[in-house]
């Protein structure tokens, strides 16, 4: 949290309970939108949890980040991803529509190999 936030909030009597990963009811989702094919089968499945993008619920967002690739013909390559949470209710739909994507442009965080899942791991061992 901001510090002046922080601040303010702790002056207001305000106590903001730190944001435990591993006890939250849900999952974290990550969204490889360059490598989505826009066919609508994880749509379909997820019962339209997922657009036809693949793309989650904006409510659902986290962050965008960017990594680098490995070296890629002599040069290194950028690559995105989106990070959504996925409250517990929604966990079975959001199963089915990973299933149904051939493209794997949408996984389980810890299922993915993102500098983001190391230190989500590693925060929570």
């Amino acid at each position: 949290m901001g510090t002046q936030r922080s601040k303010a909030l702790q002056a207001a009597g305000i106590e903001v309970p730190s944001l435990e990963w591993r006890n939250l009811p849900g999952r974290l989702l990550v969204l490889f939108p360059d490598d989505e094919t826009a066919d609508g089968g994880a749509e379909g499945q997820s019962e339209g949890f997922f657009d036809v993008h693949n793309t989650p619920p904006w409510d659902t967002w986290v962050a965008y980040f960017e990594e680098l690739d490995e070296e890629v013909h002599g040069g290194r390559r950028a690559y995105g991803y989106l990070l959504a949470y996925v409250p517990a209710i929604f966990v079975p739909r959001v199963e089915l529509g990973i299933a149904a994507n051939p493209e794997f442009a949408i996984k389980w965080l810890d299922d993915s190999e993102t500098v983001i899942a190391a230190l989500v791991k590693g925060a929570t061992t």
